[in-house]
């Protein structure tokens, strides 16, 4: 029996997950019967925000692959263009001290394709955004933006 599953039948609500498994259809198909009474927190943006350049590139290589757009996929396609990006910074020292310093000084604080990218030799968390969502008629909706700052968090 799937921890929704049990959550339901002993009613254990609100449930709020923060490492989201959105890229699993079989979860998603099981969150959809608990959608009033689940969230989730996301440190990416969701699919449906194209006023991102990440986002709308995502959803054309989604489209052109005709694959489904999923969050989760789309929080892969950002870890995977953040770490293309800093490969290509980093040139002929592409060493795991060369890496480490492109994203510690030349990606410390960088605006890529929308989204802010703040690396430092005390934070490996490139992104510092969370987005409470709920799960609405099978979609993620935006409940509350709550954003990191150096004393803590604010809403």
């Amino acid at each position: 029996m799937s921890f929704l599953s049990l959550a339901k039948k002993d009613k254990f609500f609100p449930i709020i997950i923060c490492a989201t498994p959105l890229a699993n259809s079989d979860f998603l198909s099981e969150a959809a019967q608990l959608s009033s009474k689940l969230y989730f927190i996301l440190k990416t943006p969701l699919i449906g925000d194209l006023s991102l350049p990440i986002t709308k590139e995502y959803m054309s290589e989604v489209q052109t692959a005709k694959l489904v757009p999923n969050n989760g996929g789309l929080e892969g396609y950002i870890e995977a263009s953040v770490l293309a990006e800093a490969i290509r910074l980093t040139g002929k020292d592409l060493t795991r001290v060369g890496l480490v310093k492109t994203f510690t000084e030349k990606m410390s604080k960088m605006n890529y394709q929308g989204l802010n990218i703040q690396f430092t030799k005390e934070k490996h968390q490139a992104l510092h955004l969370g987005l409470v969502t709920h799960l609405v008629a099978g979609s993620l909706q935006l409940v509350e933006e709550i954003k990191e700052t150096e004393s803590g968090h604010e809403k």
